[in-house]
């Protein structure tokens, strides 16, 4: 298809929805976590305090243990066997769950079979209503605990088991996806809360943030107290390292009075989650408020935390003890409330929620509004796009490559379950272009593979159409991934309008879809679609549309061969308007006489050809020229037509010698065109038209290239240099 295949290389890598968790045999970090955020964010169950994350390793490192899928067993990831999974069908104490899993997954659990266990699903569900059948709902919360809990359920021949989860775990809970981070700890210091209990949340904080690296680059931490008002104890620019955020955590007083949670909440939103408190619109942002009781203006402190929760500020709660009211910890914490509040009986229990916590703020979304936001490789960072009417991200690395993944379901998008994925490299961008969306779109970037990334990359927000061809383009109109169109593409290049007349024949209503000339401006092209509608593209200020290379290129777009008429027909004083013929080929036009193989060519560079730089002289010979193509460093030759030669200035080929007949090929070798005062560049006020050397019934017209064209004036006429003319006149032949 004509003019298409400029855009085949924007579908390229970019691949579409992929939901692994519920396909046989899948296996992997990333099927795991996006097998248990399912579950999770379904609300359906209690928190499991990341337990079967953990199981999952231990039993067979994410399903990739050679006997996770062995013949005979159809246990999965979570290796249910007969016995339990039979349990999770029958049990009293777990049928309550039966219907919301029929709701959230569609899946009847009264017709799954054991052997539906091999989808990862399907075995995280069953695992959890085993862990719910067995706990009796009381999933213990601390590492150790778990520990010991599955040693004494589930391992009970192995007498090392505990230690063997204790140890197996370390690594996996020491990760963490990001480590641009805004953490704020807002803590109730109000006179209900003991001295002792202060300082266990004051110890909790210190322990959560000695998981982190805090620096100006990584992770910034602040800290706020409130009892009858607040106290801004310190902001994200005040320390700098994680011992000195520790120390000054622990070094904070305690304040009698009231519970005052909106204020604190007030300040948060207005002041401290600001760039003159150091907050950073790159980082995620994060506030852990603790509490033990109901604050003294709710309607406040609900308002108070929407603004930040706007603002694209995730919000854990703890309540602590039997004084904290359920609805208003769901009111204040980010959705899904299931994961984002947290309720304990007394603050001794708030060291089992460290490692959690820091999971959450790991996994916590940063949220792109319009603007320019760079990040180091070596990780995974998880975004969100607010829906809008229109919106482009585009995603590049300086060096390597990114992979850009997408949902509109799942907030931490992976390669096991996602909308689309998209490949960036510094040469083809991954741009993802947003209309009328109604739903939050989650994009994670990850890249953390070993070859890939391994300086910074770049995003840029835009409020506008920014598809271009050389980008992988992912299209998202209604909250629906689509492939992007031709149409869509140009109209993110160039201005495209679709004229009800278009002042000539549309020829698209023959032809097969593509990009074609215009047949009267080299500033513009046509584009027809597959329905036979015409579209009119135009080029930006400086380039011309070379049908050539099927896109707009830098330079000044070659000049037809002039014609042979009168440039006037009444004497003038000024120079007269250039003239060209009506009939005749573009004998300007580069012609191609040998296909040349794709070459190294150093001129052609990613710079340049972004600049629309795509033609060059070559050296070895002046009637060939480069043409750089779409990938970086590689080219081909191409030959310049019959009598023609290579122009850098005009980006054309011109011709080589004088013409004297155009039509007939016919030159005079022995003159050049800057003989007759012919020299690229010439403008409009310019002086085109010069008297023959020996016979004045000739004349000499050159155009803005250099070339230099001899012309016959009309029978019994003569040129006349002052009036720039043929007037009637005795012709007069001098010696060559």
């Amino acid at each position: 298809m004509r003019g298409i295949a400029i855009f085949a290389l924007a579908l390229t890598l970019v691949k579409g929805q992929i939901d692994l968790t519920r396909d046989k045999g899948a296996a992997g970090a990333d099927v795991v976590e996006a097998t248990l955020q399912q579950i999770r964010e379904s609300c359906i169950f209690p928190s499991d305090y990341l337990f079967l994350r953990r199981v999952a390793y231990v039993m067979t490192k994410d399903g990739t243990g050679p006997d996770t899928y062995r013949i005979g067993f159809d246990g999965g990831i979570w290796q249910i066997n007969q016995t339990e999974f039979a349990l999770t069908k029958t049990s009293t104490a777990i049928s309550q769950y039966w219907a919301p899993i029929k709701a959230a997954f569609n899946i009847d659990w009264a017709t799954v079979q054991w052997s539906d266990l091999r989808r990862p699903l399907y075995s995280g569900i069953a695992a959890m209503l085993t862990l719910l059948r067995v706990s009796a709902g009381n999933v213990p919360r601390a590492l150790e605990r778990q520990a010991a809990f599955w040693q004494a359920n589930f391992l009970t021949e192995n007498p090392r088991a505990a230690f063997e989860f204790l140890s197996e775990t370390q690594n996996l809970d020491g990760t963490c996806t990001t480590n641009i981070l805004d953490m704020a700890f807002i803590v109730d210091s109000s006179t209900s809360l003991s001295p002792e209990d202060f300082e266990r949340a004051k110890q909790f904080a210190s322990d959560v943030t000695g998981q982190f690296t805090v620096d100006p680059n990584n992770v910034r931490v602040a800290f706020v107290t409130y009892s009858s008002g607040y106290r801004a104890n310190f902001d994200f620019q005040r320390y700098t390292t994680t011992s000195d955020v520790q120390t000054a955590i622990l070094a904070v007083q305690k304040t009698e009075g009231g519970t005052d949670t909106d204020l604190a909440l007030k300040y948060a939103a207005n002041s401290l989650f600001t760039a003159q408190a150091g907050s950073r619109p790159s980082a995620a942002r994060v506030v852990v408020i603790i509490t033990d009781g109901r604050s003294d203006n709710k309607i406040d402190a609900y308002k108070n935390s929407q603004m930040l929760k706007d603002r694209g500020i995730t919000v854990f709660v703890i309540g602590v003890g039997n004084q904290v009211d359920r609805q208003e910890l769901d009111n204040l914490a980010s959705n899904p409330t299931c994961t984002h509040v947290q309720e304990l009986q007394q603050y001794s229990e708030l060291d089992s929620l460290k490692t959690e916590i820091k999971d959450l703020s790991c996994k916590a979304l940063v949220t792109l509004d319009n603007g320019v936001y760079n990040y180091p490789c070596g990780q995974r960072t998880n975004f969100q796009v607010n829906p809008v009417a229109v919106r482009s991200i585009v995603v590049r690395p300086s060096t390597g490559s990114v992979r850009v993944y997408g949902s509109h379901t799942n907030p931490q998008p992976n390669d096991a379950f996602r909308d689309f994925v998209a490949v960036a490299t510094p040469t083809n961008a991954a741009t993802v272009y947003v209309t009328d969306a109604t739903r939050p779109l989650y994009i994670s970037i990850q890249s953390n593979n070993p070859g890939e990334c391994v300086t910074n990359y770049q995003i840029d927000v835009v409020p506008f159409n920014a598809l271009n061809k050389n980008s992988m383009n992912v299209c998202i109109k209604k909250d629906v991934t689509t492939i992007c169109t031709t149409l869509d593409v140009l109209r993110g290049m160039y201005p495209v309008t679709q004229p009800s007349n278009l002042g000539f024949p549309n020829k698209c209503s023959t032809n097969t879809p593509g990009l074609y000339p215009h047949p009267y401006s080299p500033y513009r092209f046509l584009y027809c679609d597959y329905e036979g509608q015409a579209y009119l593209v135009d080029c930006p200020a400086g380039f011309y549309y070379n049908d050539q290379v099927k896109d707009c290129v830098k330079g000044v777009p070659p000049t037809p061969p002039p014609s042979t008429r009168r440039p006037v027909t009444v004497p003038i004083t000024m120079a007269p308007p250039r003239t060209f013929p009506t009939m005749q080929p573009n004998t300007a036009t580069p012609g191609v006489t040998t296909q040349y193989p794709l070459q190294p060519f150093p001129i052609c560079t990613l710079e340049n050809y972004r600049l629309g730089l795509h033609f060059f002289e070559w050296a070895a010979n002046e009637t060939k020229y480069i043409m750089c193509s779409e990938y970086p460093g590689m080219g081909r030759l191409k030959d310049c037509a019959p009598y023609h030669k290579w122009s850098q200035v005009s980006q054309a080929c011109i011709y080589k010698d004088v013409v004297i007949d155009w039509t007939r090929d016919i030159y005079q070798t022995t003159a050049k065109a800057d003989n007759y005062g012919c020299t690229p560049g010439l403008k409009d006020d310019s002086l085109f038209y010069h008297a023959h050397p020996y016979d004045n019934s000739k004349f000499i017209q050159c155009d803005e290239f250099g070339d230099a064209f001899i012309l016959d004036c009309p029978a019994n006429e003569i040129w006349y240099q002052d009036v720039q003319n043929c007037l009637p006149g005795v012709r007069n032949v001098k010696s060559g």
